[in-house]
């Protein structure tokens, strides 16, 4: 059955999955399965919450990725997952000393990117996973 999705949707998605592969494959795949020709914003914002149920393989992918951190480095991801960009406040909010030894070792990871001295998250459903667990 063919689907028709209008552009707020698509953007929905993208914004959520920041065009990750993986995420938009596992989006499409999921509201492929609607029963209705027309993906609406609600099929949408339901799939996109699915996506971070612990029972999903999305989920699933993360948690094993992120349980490899240790404590400390997790945190510092989770702090900047919830907006502090700047290595002394996310230093300060994080309570470590050297936090250039942790922010480096984020991005060796791919999790984080740094932009104009700046960190921020690369994977938007990291990011989400971080603020919801």
């Amino acid at each position: 059955m063919e689907k028709k999705i209008g552009e707020q949707e698509c953007i929905a998605i993208y914004e959520t999955t920041a065009g990750f592969p993986a995420y938009l494959n596992w989006i499409g795949l999921k509201l492929s399965e609607k029963k209705t020709s027309a993906i609406t914003e609600a099929d949408v914002l339901e799939t996109i919450k699915e996506m971070l149920y612990p029972t999903s393989p999305i989920f699933q992918s993360i948690s094993k990725q992120l349980i490899k951190l240790g404590a400390a480095t997790k945190n510092v991801l989770r702090i900047i997952s919830f907006g502090s960009h700047e290595p002394q406040k996310i230093e300060k909010e994080a309570k470590v000393k050297n936090i250039y030894i942790y922010l480096t070792r984020l991005q060796k990871y791919g999790l984080v990117k740094k932009q104009d001295s700046k960190y921020y998250l690369i994977d938007p459903a990291v990011a989400a996973y971080l603020k919801n667990n």
